[in-house]
C-alpha cells in the first residue's frame, strides 16, 4: 500500500501502483469522515495492572464483557 516492494515470510511482493492508489483514496476518505464527526473511536478504558492486566482484559473479551469500548493498559519502560 506504500508503493513499495516487501518480503516477508521469504516471499517477496512487489510494489502495486492499485494498492497505493487504494490507500491514497481510503485515507483522504477516512480523514474526512474523521474531521466531520461521522466516525468516532471507540472511548479507551485504561486498565490497571500493566502488562500482567492484559490477561484480564483478555478474559473480558472472552466473556463478551467487552463493548464499545477500548482497552488499553500502560506498559513499564524495562531499560
Amino acid at each position: 500500500m506504500f508503493g513499495e516492494s516487501f518480503e516477508k515470510f521469504g516471499k517477496l511482493w512487489p510494489a502495486s501502483s492499485t494498492d497505493l492508489e487504494q490507500a491514497k483514496t481510503f485515507s483522504e476518505l477516512s480523514s474526512r469522515l474523521i474531521a466531520a464527526g461521522k466516525i468516532k473511536p471507540h472511548k479507551p478504558e485504561v486498565g490497571s495492572g500493566g502488562l500482567s492486566g492484559v490477561f484480564d482484559g483478555l478474559q473480558q473479551l472472552r466473556q463478551k464483557r467487552v463493548s464499545g469500548r477500548k482497552l488499553v493498559y500502560a506498559i513499564e519502560n524495562l531499560s
